[in-house]
């Protein structure tokens, strides 16, 4: 989504705002919002052939890409939210997500429970058992709900927490994209594909 780091910095970085100020964050709201709904309503439009509901032969590209998509949401947000801002495994690189509006805590945990919801979603679920492969569905949500609970006991800058703490999301979130690359991607019979975070 285009716009939202240059909203965020007129919403937080500002005391009040002027007029050419308060136009932008109407205009690039609105932006956003069309550009969600127009996302949306594809989906709506075309969920059969996208998610490949239909079960037809060679129909499995829309859940291929929408499977991969959740995998890259998870790595990229390890990697770019948390590995590197951090430090902890090389550099500092960048600043935290929302690191203006100080609501770094919150955006992550916004992600992890989408990335719930939609990874326990009744019809996946029902999907994974009817192949017997509950214990994939178990897993996954073991490992959110341990990435979930860590995450609210940590400050809401996440870089105040001890190294310690900020060590153990970062394995947290290795643990879910690691489940879903070595388990639920292969039982749905989907491949992994590449992503930002793969380097050259």
């Amino acid at each position: 989504m285009q716009g939202v780091p240059g909203l965020e910095e007129a919403l937080y970085a500002n005391d009040s705002l002027d007029a050419a100020q308060c136009a932008y964050v109407i205009s690039a709201s609105s932006a956003l919002s069309t550009r969600l709904k127009d996302i949306e309503k594809n989906w709506q439009q075309n969920a059969t052939n996208l998610l490949a509901i239909d079960k037809t032969a060679d129909s499995d590209q829309g859940l291929n890409q929408w499977f991969n998509s959740l995998l890259s949401l998870v790595e990229t947000m390890k990697s770019n939210a948390i590995d590197q801002p951090l430090g902890l495994t090389g550099k500092v690189k960048g600043h935290l997500p929302a690191a203006t509006a100080e609501q770094s805590r919150a955006i992550i945990n916004a992600k992890l429970a989408t990335l719930n919801e939609v990874l326990t979603d009744p019809v996946l679920t029902a999907i994974l058992g009817s192949n017997n492969e509950n214990e994939v569905a178990d897993n996954l949500s073991t490992a959110l709900a341990d990435a979930t609970t860590l995450l609210a006991q940590m400050p809401e800058d996440l870089g105040t927490a001890d190294k310690a703490t900020q060590q153990e999301l970062f394995d947290h979130l290795t643990t879910i994209t690691r489940i879903i690359k070595r388990q639920l991607i292969p039982t749905l019979g989907i491949r992994v594909g590449f992503n930002s975070t793969d380097g050259d």
